[in-house]
């Protein structure tokens, strides 16, 4: 077993060398390389503006490699008309847990790209699992209501609820014909969905559950 094992990890270790010694890193502006780059307009001058006057073309990034005026804040310059900070505008980063709040990398990130000609899309006002949740919890705990014990508490009350097994139907659904799908009905496992043939999109295999 162990003459298995080194011959194992000798064959990985021979396979990662000769992956390492055919990679291969050049600079863009060597033409046996990269350098076919150069014989491409950048990425926004491919947009129809006479076609679509409103479409912009948009990116989202790390505000502080944006605010340090490095490679990321050329290359999106040069190529896009808007730009979304990837966690920078999230609660979390701007609201401490004791509830202050700094936008100055923030701020930073709109004042300079607005002067590069970047329109910003605000991101955002919630996100799911970055929010001061020690500071919001204490907005809220002299509110009438469920207490939330702490923060792996989870507190839910059903609004509906539908057994398929005894009501066997649903409220709207999409074409059935054309998405290639059916919706039947069996005592014992209540609803199945059957898609024929793959769809267009998953998405568009769509129903109501509740009518």
């Amino acid at each position: 077993m162990k003459k298995l094992l080194t011959a194992a990890v000798v064959a990985l270790a021979s396979i990662a060398g000769n992956a390492q010694e055919s990679w291969k890193v050049g600079n863009p502006n060597d033409p046996t390389h990269y350098g076919y780059l150069a014989d491409y307009d950048n990425l926004k001058e491919y947009v129809q503006r006479d076609k679509y006057p409103v479409f912009k073309l948009g990116l989202a990034l790390a505000v502080p490699e944006y605010n340090n005026g490095g490679t990321v804040k050329k290359l999106s310059v040069a190529n896009f008309d808007e730009i979304v900070a990837g966690n920078a505008m999230k609660m979390a980063s701007c609201v401490d847990n004791n509830g202050n709040m700094n936008f100055n990398t923030v701020s930073t990130f709109v004042t300079r790209a607005s002067a590069a000609g970047h329109q910003v899309y605000g991101h955002t006002l919630a996100w799911h699992s970055q929010q001061p949740g020690g500071w919001l919890r204490k907005l809220i705990q002299d509110r009438p209501g469920e207490a939330i014990a702490d923060a792996d508490t989870t507190v839910m009350k059903p609004i509906a609820n539908k057994d398929f097994r005894t009501s066997q139907s649903v409220g709207w659904t999409s074409d059935k014909t054309q998405y290639n799908y059916s919706i039947t009905f069996d005592t014992t496992n209540g609803m199945k969905v059957t898609c024929t043939k793959k769809a267009s999109a998953n998405y568009e295999v769509q129903y109501v559950a509740m009518e």
